[in-house]
């Protein structure tokens, strides 16, 4: 299956386990509240993010019927046909860490070496407007820039 999106997409990394503090809904919550308010401000681009679209993954989960492996296989399938990556940092993440590695592949960041602008360590539930655009603006316009030459390819 080829996945193809019709404007600039951001996958949006962020934990689902945590640090067990509070539950895998909850974090996925959480995300998509981010989700949410990185459209309302950026609203010509879209948002991939991962815990809004947990809902079945979580059903195969409990069912014992889906891998970890199986997951990040189909988020990485996903990653591969955004035009940019960030990573919404609350606390450590496997699967943050292997989409951080993909997202270097894909030259939408840095090495594994230097804090790119891309991993954004704020609380971007707390944060205003103005400061989760001057976060994102970079991540945003960069995104925007590699859909308009996949456009030319």
């Amino acid at each position: 299956m080829k996945i193809q999106f019709n404007k600039p997409t951001i996958y949006l990394s962020h934990s689902m386990r945590g640090d067990g503090t509070v539950s895998i809904q909850e974090n996925c919550r959480r995300a998509s509240k981010v989700e949410e308010k990185i459209c309302r401000i950026f609203p010509e681009i879209g948002i991939y993010c991962p815990g809004s679209h947990d809902l079945s993954l979580q059903v195969l989960w409990d069912a014992k019927k889906i891998t970890v492996e199986d997951i990040m296989y189909a988020d990485l399938e996903i990653l591969r046909a955004c035009s940019g990556w960030m990573w919404w940092e609350t606390g450590p993440s496997v699967g943050c860490e292997q989409e951080w590695e993909e997202a270097i592949k894909m030259n939408f960041t840095k090495d594994l070496i230097h804090y790119p602008i891309e991993i954004i360590p704020t609380d971007l539930l707390k944060a205003n407007y103005g400061e989760v655009r001057r976060l994102l603006t970079p991540i945003v316009e960069n995104s925007k820039k590699r859909f308009k030459e996949s456009l030319n390819v």
